[in-house]
């Protein structure tokens, strides 16, 4: 396994723990972000400090994962994005659809502001209509 789980009260934080991330580990990837999609603490931040090389189809996995986490009403934040992979996240094949935070701690606040604007725009049970 080349991804380390912390998980805290609101959100987990995956950190990858490899300097190179290939083709080949895409699908392992895939299933653990999108298990951590399925349970509680649901928001999900990916740090990509370790990780100084990233092969495009990577990309897809990404996307997928942001997509689920979009449609499931969670959060999925990229950090700490090495100044050698900012190039692929620039590319064409990055989708905008992708959060991104410079710093862990940016990651932190974008996911906790994103679960704030998720609990303010739920209906209020106590309203007629």
């Amino acid at each position: 396994m080349f991804v380390k789980i912390d998980t805290k009260e609101h959100f987990r934080i995956f950190s990858l723990t490899v300097p190179s991330v290939h083709a080949n580990m895409a699908d392992e990837l895939r299933e653990s972000l999108l298990d951590g999609l399925a349970v509680p603490p649901r928001d999900i931040i990916l740090d990509l400090g370790d990780v100084t090389q990233m092969d495009t189809a990577i990309l897809a996995v990404l996307e997928d994962v942001g997509a689920a986490a979009e449609a499931g009403k969670a959060s999925f934040v990229l950090t700490e994005i090495t100044p050698s992979l900012a190039g692929i996240f620039k590319a064409p094949l990055a989708s905008r659809r992708l959060n991104a935070a410079r710093t862990l701690t940016e990651a932190i606040d974008l996911v906790m502001m994103e679960r704030l604007e998720r609990e303010w725009s739920m209906p209020d049970e106590d309203s007629e209509g």
